[in-house]
């Protein structure tokens, strides 16, 4: 059996500070959402596509010391299925933008630059924040002439 060293006052103190903290930020969050969805009833939804991209999990996990900011890979938050969807024809998307010679198409141009599997996260970030644009404005989309002769390619 092992056994654990008593805590000093300052510690025990240090802890419970950081267990109430991190208690206040999860009743925060839990009222937030409760209050989101009872205003969304009336039909109230917050404007912006930054909080359906955090919803899906499609920005980056922010991680800073000293004054440095790191990416580092998606957050993960929100709907999964969704989010593989995006994600699955993004995919496609950049796939064939690989095979075909689609040099004047952004995912061809993003090829260049990122590894494929975050150039399919990009892609699926862009559709999302398309999707916004397109439910919230009672629009339907149109894709750019460049899309439609690489679609037909």
């Amino acid at each position: 059996m092992r056994f654990v060293a008593v805590k000093t006052v300052d510690q025990q103190g240090a802890l419970m500070l950081h267990k109430t903290r991190d208690l206040l930020v999860r009743q925060r969050t839990i009222l937030i959402n409760g209050l989101r969805g009872h205003l969304a009833e009336f039909g109230i939804i917050a404007a912006g596509g930054n909080l359906l991209r955090a919803w899906l999990g499609l920005t980056p996990k922010a991680h800073s010391s000293a004054g440095k900011e790191r990416h580092v890979g998606i957050s993960k938050q929100g709907d999964g299925y969704i989010r593989r969807l995006l994600v699955v024809g993004a995919t496609a998307v950049m796939r064939r933008a690989r095979q075909d010679n689609g040099s004047r198409l952004w995912g061809a141009k993003l090829l260049e630059r990122k590894y494929a599997k975050l150039a399919a996260v990009v892609l699926a970030n862009k559709t999302a924040r398309i999707a916004w644009a397109v439910i919230t404005r009672g629009e339907t989309y149109a894709a750019p002439a460049v899309y439609h002769s690489f679609l037909a390619g």
